[in-house]
């Protein structure tokens, strides 16, 4: 199944969730430099991979936060709110 790309493209800095997603599937999210993705993990295994530009990580539960760059990926490893946010140049990122 081919992924679906969403657009974050507004200003101020939009946060997008993952109820915006018409699939399950594999998903790809364009963010804004300061654009906010929230993904409420039902389940643990997930993962989000950085595609292009930079993001910011941080998953709840989980002290750390964590920068990835291109071909950096995170794995979901706790249940409960994940939120990537684009950094500098903004990001492009598959959601798992």
């Amino acid at each position: 199944m081919k992924a679906q790309t969403l657009n974050v493209e507004q200003a101020p800095a939009p946060i997008r969730t993952d109820t915006d997603r018409k699939s399950r599937d594999a998903d790809e999210v364009s963010l804004i430099s300061g654009g906010l993705f929230r993904l409420d993990a039902r389940r643990t295994g997930g993962a989000v991979a950085c595609l292009q530009g930079e993001c910011w990580v941080t998953q709840e539960g989980d002290a750390s936060d964590y920068h990835l760059s291109v071909g950096d990926i995170f794995q979901i490893t706790r249940r409960g709110r994940v939120l990537v946010q684009g950094m500098a140049r903004g990001a492009r990122v598959r959601v798992d």
